[in-house]
C-alpha cells in the first residue's frame, strides 16, 4: 500500500495488504509516526515526560536520525508562553493538592469523632462496671444479695468500644499524614511557582529543555537494561 493509497482510503489495511515474510519493502509504508503532530493526544497520558511520549520521541529519532527534542518541547510557543504554561499548570496543581489535603483532613476529622465516641462509650462502660462491682462486693460485705446482671455485656461492649476507638484513632492518623503530603507537594508547588516567575523565560526554557532530555535518558538506560535481562534469560 502505497503513502498516497493509506492517506486517500478510508479503511486500515489488513494482513492480505502487508508484505508477507521475505517480501517485505518498507519503501511502501513509512507510517512511523510524527510526535509533534501526535502531541495533542498526549494529555490523555500521565504527563508530557510519560514513557510512551519519551519511547515515541526514542523511536521517531532512531527512524530518522532526526533531533526533534528541542522542536518538540518548545513547538510553536515562544519561551514566554512555554514558562506562562508551566505556571498555569502548576497553579492547577496546587489547587488539586490543596483539594485532596481538605479531602483527607476532613476524613482524618470523621476517623477522630468515631474514635473520641467510642472512647467516650468505653470509658463509660468501665465506670459503670467498677460502681457495679462496688455495690456487689458491698452487698456481700454486710450479707445481702446482689448481682451484677449485665456483667458479660458490659465486658463484650467495652472491648468492642476499646477495638474500635484504637482503630479508628489509626485511621484517623493516616488520613492526617495523607493530608500533610498533599500539603507538601502543594507548598513545593508555590515554590516552583516563585521560582518560574523570577527566571528569564529563555533560561526556563533551557532548563525544561535539559529535563525532559535527562528523563528521555533515564528511560533509555532502563529500556537497555531491561534489554539485557531479556537476553541473559533467553
Amino acid at each position: 500500500m502505497t503513502q498516497e493509497e493509506w492517506d486517500e482510503g478510508d479503511d486500515y489495511p489488513t494482513n492480505n495488504d502487508m508484505p508477507s515474510s521475505g517480501e517485505e519493502d518498507y519503501s511502501q509504508f513509512d507510517r512511523i509516526g510524527d510526535p509533534i503532530a501526535d502531541a495533542d493526544c498526549w494529555q490523555k497520558q500521565d504527563g508530557q515526560n510519560s514513557c510512551a511520549v519519551i519511547a515515541q520521541i526514542g523511536i521517531y529519532e532512531s527512524m530518522t536520525g532526526d533531533d526533534i527534542s528541542n522542536q518538540l518541547t518548545l513547538g510553536a510557543q515562544s519561551p514566554e508562553q512555554l514558562q506562562q504554561e508551566a505556571i498555569d499548570i502548576a497553579q492547577e496543581n496546587v489547587a488539586d493538592y490543596q483539594r485532596m489535603a481538605q479531602y483527607w483532613r476532613s476524613q482524618a476529622q470523621i476517623s477522630q469523632n468515631l474514635a473520641d465516641s467510642a472512647s467516650s462509650n468505653y470509658h463509660e462502660i468501665e465506670d459503670r462496671s467498677n460502681f457495679e462491682h462496688r455495690l456487689e462486693q458491698t452487698a456481700h460485705a454486710t450479707g445481702n444479695e446482689y448481682t451484677y446482671n449485665t456483667r458479660g455485656i458490659d465486658d463484650v461492649a467495652s472491648m468492642a468500644d476499646l477495638t474500635i476507638s484504637m482503630h479508628a484513632q489509626s485511621q484517623a492518623n493516616l488520613c492526617q499524614l495523607e493530608a500533610q503530603k498533599y500539603e507538601h507537594m502543594a507548598a513545593e508547588e508555590m515554590s516552583d511557582i516563585n521560582t518560574y516567575q523570577l527566571m528569564d523565560a529563555s533560561e526556563f526554557t533551557q532548563g525544561f529543555v535539559d529535563n525532559l532530555e535527562s528523563e528521555r535518558n533515564n528511560i533509555e538506560q532502563q529500556i537497555e537494561a531491561e534489554r539485557k535481562m531479556i537476553q541473559q534469560q533467553s
